[in-house]
């Protein structure tokens, strides 16, 4: 992708506004570190904010939940973590795709999946 000469990808920024008619004209960043406000010219964008997951809410409870190399949570086709209860689903877990497809499907198994052990505890 950076060798695309009709992409640019901009590091350490922040949306700050969409502007345009029928379609998208005007992309408006700011810098995260110099807070320097840029106007970019552009047909179309595609806001990349990362592969980190945001794990940080899980309690110390959960704490012993399975997670792989890189911080995902993992789990079985049924949503079901290495904690009995407790179910992940989403762009949080370990997966190959990650689109919001896909997290809704997961949301979907895993509530059929909390709702069968609940009914079985």
């Amino acid at each position: 992708m950076l060798s695309y000469k009709n992409i640019s990808v901009i590091y350490n920024t922040v949306p700050e506004r969409v502007t345009g008619g029928d379609k998208i004209e005007k992309f408006i960043v700011s810098d995260v570190n110099t807070k320097k406000i840029t106007e970019l010219e552009v047909d179309g964008i595609f806001v990349f904010i990362g592969l980190i997951p945001n794990t940080a809410f899980i309690s110390k409870e959960a704490a012993n939940l399975a997670l792989d190399e890189s911080g995902y949570i993992i789990t079985d086709e049924n949503m079901k973590t290495s904690v009995s209860g407790i179910f992940a689903c989403g762009d949080i877990r370990k997966k190959q795709l990650r689109q919001v497809v896909t997290a809704a499907s997961d949301g979907a198994q895993a509530a059929i999946s909390a709702q069968n052990y609940i009914e079985q505890h």
